[in-house]
């Protein structure tokens, strides 16, 4: 069992699983200490089948725990609520836009963005 392959799958599955704020909760070297005192005390054994689940779960607690890594929930007047502000629709023979864009969501970044755009991040859901 490598440590690398595993805190790689622990990452993407922490991702997949919604934890925000993993690496904040659970940096690399904290993983590495907590992946060398299981393995001295529980064995290869356990650690192949219960180490990236307890990982997870123990992030997760953490993460609950302190109210500053909450995710908002939306509200009518929200601080992260960002409108999106765009000149008149065009319309002529070449292009026709149907919709409006909506306002976007300053807390709900896309993945692989940098947050200086509008369009870096998801629309808003507090409708």
């Amino acid at each position: 069992m490598d440590f690398h392959h595993t805190y790689y799958q622990i990452t993407g599955l922490a991702y997949s699983k919604g934890l925000d704020f993993f690496d904040d909760v659970m940096p690399r070297a904290r993983v590495s200490k907590l992946f060398n005192a299981r393995m001295e005390t529980k064995g290869f054994k356990w650690m192949e089948s219960n180490f990236i689940s307890w990982i997870i779960c123990l992030a997760g607690r953490s993460i609950r725990k302190n109210p500053a890594l909450q995710i908002p929930t939306c509200k009518t007047v929200c601080k992260y609520r960002m409108p999106y502000e765009t000149p008149g629709l065009q319309r002529n023979a070449l292009r026709i836009e149907i919709f409006s864009p909506t306002d976007r969501c300053g807390w709900n970044i896309k993945p692989g963005r940098i947050g200086g755009n509008p369009d870096d991040y998801y629309p808003c859901t507090c409708y």
